[in-house]
């Protein structure tokens, strides 16, 4: 009787659990089945594939990084100009060789020539300025000096004892002596892609203009006058000539084409003529108005577009696309440009963006802050990824650069403000 009970109640007990254990794998399963229906819907099914997780915080992380380079790519970065003196003594002629970009700097090399030695030098401006002598040959008193577009050769001109014109060439680095190139050229020019002079020397009734190929050093006479005032420069594969410009004088543009043997007259009339070819089509031009000097764009049929600055040509070069550079003074006299050529007046320059095709204008340097910029401007160049503009002060014949923008053409705009 006992025993019965007590199998009795061992039953009633083993039914207890096995009912507990039921229901409480029912509960389990519910919850296990609600959280895999959550977290499917967010990380995948976890407890199935538990990669899943890792793979959905990749995923974040590349859309992190996309949204974080699209921001980026929008930011402008802003950027202030800067100008810098970068030979402090009186040169005779630079050339920019190069340019390129290292490890986000610009980095130009350019070839100068000392006046008071005549020694020319390669120097590399990039964060440290380094520079190397290439030519120590001494000639005091160079008042010019020419570079081949490479640096393959230069050619100083001074005054010799008999107060006579010399131009001598060296191949740079020095390999050999100077040569005598054109006795008493009055002055030279060189073509801007080929290794090609220009010259005018004084003949008997006035003046005649040659051409010059250093390779093979054959001359060619190809045009003359008895008038004696006369400046000229490569155009292109013609050549542009006119009258000096001086304040009281007018002045002529003439087109030559040395291969058709042709002359034509471009323009007449100009007061304070000045000429400064920047393309194979159109040249900058200034003449003299009311005792200012006004610049202008002429192509070669002789049309000619106001730009409304108040500058030479020689302050001025060619931009990009539609936009020059111009070295504009902000305050004006004399009789021009005669007192300006013979160094009576000295101006104070600013740098200027203008669009040619609008005739807008923005000051781009020195900003209020820059009072020690003071310059007057002239031999304006600009380097081949037009990051930078160079020049020489007509005051001190320093050799000068400003930074116009930074290798990061794309994120970059220039604020003049």
């Amino acid at each position: 009787m006992n025993t019965q009970r007590i199998y009795a109640i061992v039953s009633i007990m083993l039914a207890f659990v096995i009912l507990s254990l039921v229901f409480w794998s029912v509960f389990v399963g519910k919850q296990k089945k609600e959280i895999e229906e959550k977290t499917k819907n967010t990380f995948g099914t976890v407890f199935d594939q538990p990669i899943t997780v890792h793979k959905y915080i990749d995923e974040l992380k590349e859309k992190a990084l996309n949204i974080q380079q699209e921001i980026q790519n929008q930011v402008v970065f802003e950027f202030k100009p800067e100008a810098s003196e970068l030979v402090y003594e009186p040169t005779a002629g630079f050339e920019i060789l190069f340019d390129e970009i290292k490890d986000d700097l610009i980095v130009d090399t350019v070839a100068y020539t000392l006046v008071k030695n005549g020694h020319v030098f390669f120097a590399t401006y990039a964060q440290k300025p380094s520079s190397k002598r290439v030519l120590q040959v001494t000639i005091p008193s160079v008042q010019e000096s020419l570079f081949s577009t490479k640096g393959e050769w230069v050619i100083r001109r001074f005054l010799n004892e008999n107060e006579n014109i010399v131009s001598a060439i060296n191949t740079l680095p020095q390999k050999d002596e100077a040569k005598t190139l054109v006795a008493d050229a009055l002055f030279l020019k060189r073509h801007p892609s080929k290794d090609f002079l220009l010259f005018l020397k004084r003949e008997t009734p006035g003046l005649s203009l040659y051409t010059y190929d250093i390779k093979t050093e054959n001359q060619q006479k190809i045009w003359s006058s008895y008038l004696t005032q006369w400046e000229a420069d490569f155009w292109g594969e013609d050549i542009v000539l006119w009258q000096r410009g001086a304040y009281n004088l007018s002045s002529s543009i003439f087109l030559i084409n040395p291969q058709k043997g042709s002359e034509t007259v471009l323009a007449d009339a100009l007061v304070g003529l000045e000429i400064k070819p920047f393309s194979d089509n159109l040249a900058f031009i200034s003449t003299t108005r009311n005792e200012k000097p006004k610049l202008q764009i002429i192509n070669k049929v002789g049309e000619i577009t106001e730009l409304n600055v108040e500058t030479f040509a020689s302050k001025c070069a060619f931009w990009e696309k539609d936009f020059v550079l111009c070295f504009v003074p902000e305050s004006i006299t004399g009789k021009l440009p005669d007192d300006w050529y013979m160094g009576n007046v000295i101006f104070k320059d600013s740098l200027y963006k203008i669009n040619i095709k609008t005739g807008e204008k923005e000051k781009i340097y020195p900003q209020d802050s820059d009072i020690n910029f003071q310059v007057d401007a002239t031999h304006v160049k600009i380097n081949k990824s037009k990051t930078a503009v160079y020049f020489v002060d007509k005051k001190t014949g320093s050799l000068w650069r400003v930074k116009i923008r930074p290798p990061y053409e794309k994120n970059t705009e220039i604020n003049a403000n």
